[in-house]
């Protein structure tokens, strides 16, 4: 429950139950319940990661994201830090601006100097911040007693009695040498991503113990020649001191600087306190204050209508409320989120889908929610970002677009291991006025992308939420989700069937941020698996964002994808590559979703292609997958299903796919030529971990006119 001992119930589960994960800028930090030693004392297990996932986000995550594919990080024997991340972010989310960018499509929002003395009145005289200081000793104190806050503790003293290694510049230029993050990783989640652990470590203890290392953490990190992260500057000029750009990680760094001072306050030296108002002006807030006023040009994420836009703004201006001075000052920052987190609003369809994967819903929408709140209590609730028109759709994506049994879509750069953020989802049901029964369980561990977002989730609102009515929740979930304007529908068995099949069916377009060329792709879910999947996300490398050679990747170009080749051809990408909707009929039993794919596809003489599901509801499920292809003279044709499990031929016609606890058959008929069926593993490094299979289903010869049926039900 969200009542005054809330955050210190929810803490001791989460801290009893199996760890704390929290981050420092995009970094990942996990407390175990056990230390695991799986480098034998030489470091973190650290994967490169994104943003928003349970088992990781960033260049790589285990087999959430994942470079490594491997094992979640754990504290090692020496430094207890962190693994660095990146939503889906991304989390370290993005490496820059994204390589299909729909900012051309809207209209896009910017700041209005004469807002800014509309807004003067509504600030507070004082500065705001999230959560409670040190000195509220009633709201910290009982965390001291939990079982298991001796882990925090610990881990945190391992953090005070470790050396902070020096900043390498070889380290930061590793990334335009290699393409990789992970090096650089490292190192900065041993430096910086020590501070949110030994803040929380203090606050809990208040023996004062931590506070000389906290000072010499921000010390170092104020020294750097630069917070923005390698790959967010590749022509080095941040590095070089030349230009001072604003990224994902500073803005995140400058937040967590700012929280730090709000919980400890005078604790901290006059100095250390001048020093974080110092760097963060100078790194973050003046140089976004230029931007905004037109005296240098703005980072591209001002407009941009992706993740990046509500993860810096909320940095930004979390960080400019914690520290400004005067009310006029605060105004300032107040009055430009308001205008430019619009931007971030567009990159949603009117129903609320978010193309970048509920991974990205959570980072993005996450810092959204952070912003939303840190203004709300900066004006006593008078600027309420959540009362906008549509945001209420876009708040509850993450509920919407959950298949079954935590399986999520893992469309574009989503990845097949990651669900809804809890926390979030719980915020989004309290605000909203929906059951709690829908967002999905707190587990073992939690994840917070800052420190401030640790202080938004498990302390009280500075001023109560306001409470929708309970109506608004009614029927939010039920057989189907149906996102219309982005062509994707999510169909589920009926309640009370156990472990029933369920599915995400894409039409959707080739130009989304984190775009995959994947139109008419589709993912089944079954027992909390994914027999048959899309592949997600890979592992972020230079190759990821560049427009030259994004697609040359197996899992992002379409042959990675359960969708057809035709004629020898991949489907393309950009803007206009569009699939569309010819037929939708829903009923309680069936559901019937009707796409035209050809226009994904540049074959000369298609004259058809057409994918038709049928999701039939009698039973445990099954799903029918169609396609109807028809050309001016002979061609190839083939289809494919994607797995991240295992498969086997039953028969000529019949295969079996499995992963964990999920197992389907699949019957395949043809009309027009018979079929041949081989697989191959595709080698790429997948976010989820593992490798994708790609089992294709090719006609035996050339077709004017055929079609592909797979008929796909439940085994086990």
């Amino acid at each position: 429950m969200r009542n005054g001992k809330g955050h210190l119930l929810l803490l001791a589960l989460l801290i009893l139950v199996g760890g704390l994960e929290i981050s420092c800028g995009n970094r990942r930090i996990k407390l175990p319940r056990q230390r695991r030693n799986n480098n034998e004392g030489n470091g973190p297990a650290v994967e490169e990661q994104d943003p928003g996932q349970e088992n990781g986000n960033g260049e790589a995550e285990g087999p959430g994201p994942g470079d490594s594919g491997g094992s979640d990080p754990v504290i090692p024997d020496d430094p207890g830090v962190v693994d660095p991340g990146g939503e889906i972010g991304e989390t370290g989310g993005n490496d820059g601006p994204p390589v299909t960018d729909t900012n051309a499509s809207y209209t896009r929002t910017e700041y209005s100097p004469a807002r800014v003395a509309e807004v003067t009145p509504m600030v507070s005289a004082r500065v705001t911040g999230l959560g409670s200081a040190i000195g509220n000793r009633q709201a910290w104190a009982p965390m001291a007693k939990i079982k298991g806050a001796s882990v925090l503790l610990q881990t945190a003293e391992k953090s005070r009695t470790s050396a902070v290694p020096p900043f390498r510049e070889s380290v930061y230029l590793s990334f335009s040498k290699t393409g990789s993050r992970k090096a650089y990783d490292e190192l900065t989640a041993q430096r910086r991503g020590r501070l949110p652990l030994m803040v929380m470590a203090e606050c809990v203890e208040n023996k004062g113990r931590f506070l000389k290392k906290i000072e010499e953490v921000i010390t170092t990190v104020c020294a750097e020649p630069t917070w923005v992260l390698p790959q967010h500057d590749r022509t080095l000029v941040n590095l070089k001191g030349t230009q001072i750009d604003i990224d994902l990680h500073s803005a995140e760094l400058a937040s967590t600087l700012a929280q730090t001072d709000w919980f400890l306050g005078d604790k901290l030296s006059a100095r250390t306190r001048q020093l974080i108002r110092r760097e963060v002006d100078r790194r973050v807030l003046m140089p976004y204050r230029d931007m905004v006023e037109g005296r240098r040009e703005e980072n591209w994420w001002l407009t941009s209508n992706n993740n990046w836009n509500s993860v810096c703004l909320s940095g930004v201006t979390h960080a400019a409320l914690a520290l400004k001075d005067t009310p006029a000052e605060r105004a300032f920052y107040i009055a430009a989120a308001e205008a430019y987190s619009n931007n971030f609003l567009a990159g949603y369809t009117s129903d609320g889908y978010c193309g970048e994967g509920v991974g990205y819903w959570n980072y993005g929408f996450g810092g959204y929610t952070l912003l939303a709140e840190v203004i709300r209590a900066a004006t006593s609730g008078r600027i309420d970002l959540m009362d906008r028109p549509t945001v209420r759709d876009d708040a509850t994506f993450g509920l919407r677009i959950e298949i079954v049994d935590g399986v999520y879509p893992a469309f574009a750069d989503a990845i097949a291991t990651i669900r809804a953020e809890p926390r979030l989802a719980l915020w989004v049901c309290d605000r909203f006025g929906i059951d709690r029964k829908l967002a999905p369980p707190v587990r073992k561990a939690t994840r917070f992308e800052t420190l401030a977002h640790f202080a938004l989730y498990m302390f009280p609102p500075a001023q109560p939420l306001p409470r929708a009515s309970a109506s608004q929740g009614a029927n939010l979930i039920g057989v189907r989700s149906y996102f219309d304007q982005a062509g994707v529908l999510v169909v589920r068995p009926n309640s009370g069937v156990r472990n029933g099949l369920g599915a995400a069916l894409k039409c959707g377009n080739n130009e989304e941020n984190h775009n995959h060329n994947d139109i008419g792709s589709f993912q089944l879910a079954l027992n909390g698996s994914s027999p048959i999947s899309d592949p997600g996300s890979e592992v972020y490398t230079k190759r990821t964002f560049s427009p030259k050679q994004r697609y040359q990747s197996k899992v992002i170009n379409s042959f990675g994808h359960p969708v057809p080749m035709v004629a020898g051809r991949l489907q393309e990408a950009g803007p206009g590559i569009r699939g569309k909707v010819l037929k939708t009929e829903f009923t309680p039993s069936r559901d019937i979703f009707t796409i035209d794919m050809a226009p994904a596809y540049k074959v000369t003489g298609l004259r058809k292609l057409e994918r038709e599901f049928v999701f039939d509801r009698s039973g445990r499920g099954a799903l029918t997958v169609t396609d109807s292809v028809s050309f001016g003279s002979p061609q190839e044709f083939e289809t494919a299903l994607i797995t991240l499990g295992s498969w086997k031929k039953i028969s000529s016609n019949e295969l079996q796919f499995t992963q964990d606890k999920g197992t389907v058959r699949v019957r395949i008929t043809a009309e027009g030529a018979g079929v041949r069926i081989s697989g191959t593993t595709i080698d790429e490094k997948l976010k989820a971990g593992g490798s994708a299979k790609r089992i294709a289903i090719a006609l035996d010869k050339k077709v004017t006119n055929a079609s592909i049926t797979m008929h796909i039900m439940p085994a086990n």
